[in-house]
């Protein structure tokens, strides 16, 4: 007996390296992912991981449980196996970022950190430079626009871009030529405000208020202070944080026209059903265009319908789970081009020269591996009571820079943006 059993553990042994032998030939690339399990954004992770667990799934990775929360199993291409990991940040807690992104580095060894979207991101980016941080948000231009650091990429417009279009569509389209502009005092709401400016006065507008609210104070009274400048009509960007929804039904009233209030894509997104017919016909950019669904949206929002049942449908259409379905989802295009060598250097090669078909359009990096797309114009319609948003135009090719005019102006603060006359802005000419 004793004989069988030192064969039997013998051949188990002998079973073992064999399995070994073979495994060791599959190399193994860790994507950390970051999302919001803690503080006052918590209540958005499953939408987070969701969006960075749909091109897993996409190529054939399973859920590991019922929802988001359970993570994905790992997925196999090229020889390589590629497993997803999960990190926990706060928001606005540049301290737990950092920690975090620390602990997948140097504890977890992931390959790439997908999260993340302020100059924080930059700047930890620096002290390790041969990993690839591919952000998901949209927050402040700084994180690209002046003093990039070459391992960050980002696929998602930032929030100057998000307002390309309306300063030119104010001008030619609604005919203002003196325009207030309401915003946050924060990076958002400047960073809106002086791609207004700079698209507005381009075409020989001016600007004859800018009025920002403090998320801390509330004061000075914005609405009032704006409509005291007479202007022709008010651009307003505005968040959640800065109680969006009150300050727009009270400007909307004291406008009285449709025509004189343009709004942007946060706006847009969170509030069109809240507000309905007081901003019925008001104009503003959209995330997602508003035409009829191109096929990689439509195969989107039925890939994310049939893999998250448990979730609402409407999430597929949301800006922080598309940002982390585009971080996802080009962290793994670019592992599919590398054949052999480093993996994180060839990530860092690969993700600068990705153009991907994505559910908000094409999109391609500049020289500072910022995203360049599409914008979209829309105008919200209520009938019967039911607010939709119908498509007013497209904005071709928006980039970062607003042809050099954001670039060469101070970086972003309340009012910095100079009003000048200049035909650098390629959609305004």
């Amino acid at each position: 007996m004793r004989g069988r059993r030192s064969f039997v553990a013998g051949a188990l042994l002998v079973l073992a390296a064999v399995v070994g032998g073979c495994g060791s030939d599959v190399e193994t690339v860790r994507i950390g992912i970051l999302t919001d399990c803690q503080g006052p954004f918590r209540g958005f992770e499953d939408a987070q991981l969701s969006g960075a667990e749909l091109p897993f799934l996409r190529r054939g990775a399973r859920l590991v449980g019922t929802g988001p929360s359970g993570g994905v199993t790992a997925i196999e291409d090229g020889g390589r196996r590629i497993e997803l990991v999960r990190g926990c940040q706060e928001s606005g807690e540049h301290t737990v970022y950092i920690e975090e992104t620390r602990r997948l580095l140097e504890t977890e060894h992931v390959d790439a950190i997908v999260g993340g979207a302020s100059v924080v991101t930059r700047d930890l980016a620096r002290r390790y430079p041969d990993v690839p941080f591919v952000s998901t948000f949209w927050d402040d231009q700084e994180v690209t626009l002046r003093r990039p650091a070459p391992n960050v990429f980002r696929f998602a417009p930032d929030y100057a871009q998000q307002a390309a279009g309306l300063g030119a569509y104010a001008y030619r389209e609604l005919g203002w030529r003196r325009a207030a502009v309401v915003g946050g005092d924060q990076p958002s709401g400047w960073a809106g405000a002086a791609a207004f400016t700079a698209e507005f006065c381009a075409l020989g507008g001016r600007v004859v208020r800018h009025s920002f609210r403090s998320i801390y104070t509330g004061r000075p009274d914005v609405v009032a202070r704006t409509l005291a400048a007479e202007p022709d009509g008010v651009a307003a960007f505005l968040t959640f944080l800065d109680n969006d929804a009150k300050i727009l039904r009270a400007l909307s009233a004291g406008l009285g026209d449709p025509r004189r209030l343009v709004v942007w894509a946060p706006t847009l997104e969170t509030l069109v059903y809240e507000l309905g017919p007081r901003i019925d016909g008001v104009v503003g950019t959209t995330w997602l265009p508003s035409t009829e669904p191109s096929a990689v949206l439509r195969d989107h929002r039925r890939r994310y319908r049939s893999a998250f049942p448990g979730l609402p449908a409407f999430l597929a259409d949301q800006s922080w789970v598309i940002g982390y379905h585009n971080a996802s989802e080009a962290v793994l295009r670019a592992l599919e081009r590398i054949d052999g060598g480093d993996v994180r250097a060839g990530l860092l090669s690969e993700l600068s020269g990705l153009r991907l078909s994505l559910p908000g359009g094409s999109v391609s990096l500049d020289g500072h591996r910022q995203a360049v797309r599409d914008g979209y114009l829309s105008r919200v319609v209520v009938e019967e009571g039911k607010p939709s948003l119908e498509p007013v135009a497209v904005v071709r090719g928006v980039e970062q820079a607003f042809g050099g005019l954001l670039a060469a102006a101070p970086a972003p603060g309340p009012g910095t943006q100079p009003c000048v006359t200049s035909k650098q802005i390629p959609w305004a000419r």
